[in-house]
């Protein structure tokens, strides 16, 4: 397994190009964000509860209630599950990087089909965005409604948007020099 940095000092990542170097999600955000999920839960679980005693028979309402406190309760455990375990993260090498989201899927990229690493902002939450993946089809309504059909990082990795849009920028300008146009990168094996 590659060396998992925790550092957020952009200068000593880029000092372990060409990697490969992880980047985790930031333990905070999650752990607030699960946490949230989680009260909310056990405040429809509650209201579930009591619709149900408060009618005499389980009504639509607790139904309803008792669904969504599952679901949130559901949601609120994968991300404490995938933090937990270390399956979220981001890899960086000189082939490209791969960023692995809570729901465990993985998407590679090379660096020479992404540019444009910049920070945005959607619904009070920084983003790092980037332009050259596949293209936004109708179905991706975040991509499109938010970061103008550009393709977006799951998390900032405890980075401010900018110090990581700054960083990938850096590095994949590092691996574009070292590698002849049209031949393989370094030794870098990295799975897609």
């Amino acid at each position: 397994m590659p060396p998992i940095h925790e550092s957020h000092n952009p200068k000593k990542i880029l000092a372990a190009f060409p990697g490969p170097v992880v980047l985790l999600p930031e333990k905070q955000t999650w752990l607030i964000m699960s946490g949230g999920l989680g009260f909310v839960g056990a405040v429809c679980a509650l209201l579930a509860i009591w619709r149900t005693f408060a009618d005499g028979s389980i009504t639509g309402s607790a139904i309803v209630c008792g669904l969504l406190a599952m679901l949130l309760f559901g949601f609120a455990a994968l991300g404490l599950w995938s933090l937990t375990t270390g399956r979220m993260g981001m890899k960086l090498d000189d082939a490209g990087f791969e960023t692995v989201d809570m729901w465990g899927i993985r998407r590679f990229r090379s660096w020479r089909d992404v540019h444009g690493f910049r920070p945005v902002v959607a619904r009070y939450i920084e983003y790092v965005t980037y332009a050259g993946g596949p293209p936004a089809r109708w179905w991706h309504l975040n991509r499109i409604t938010y970061f103008g059909g550009n393709e977006w990082l799951p998390d900032t990795y405890g980075f401010s948007g900018a110090s990581l849009a700054s960083l990938l920028t850096k590095w994949r300008e590092r691996a574009l020099a070292q590698s002849p146009s049209g031949a393989p990168y370094g030794s870098s094996s990295v799975s897609q």
